[in-house]
């Protein structure tokens, strides 16, 4: 029997990881509907289309890479 025991604790720290994921993701929807946030002028993030673009630095490393 106990050679099963790292696989309960690994589907126990699973359980852990998936339900922490999903009460993430549940205040997540929670907070950005929420009527103080609205109140406070917080918006909707980005698209990540336009995040990235923003992100993107200004210069551009050449193709051969730098020389010194």
């Amino acid at each position: 029997m106990p050679h099963f025991a790292p696989f309960v604790v690994l589907l126990f720290l699973g359980s852990f990881l998936l339900m922490g994921t999903s009460l993430l993701v549940l205040f997540y929807g929670g907070v950005r509907r929420s009527s103080l946030f609205t109140r406070l002028g917080v918006r909707q993030p980005l698209p990540a289309s336009v995040a990235t673009h923003r992100a993107a630095p200004a210069w551009r490393v050449p193709n051969d890479g730098f020389r010194l």
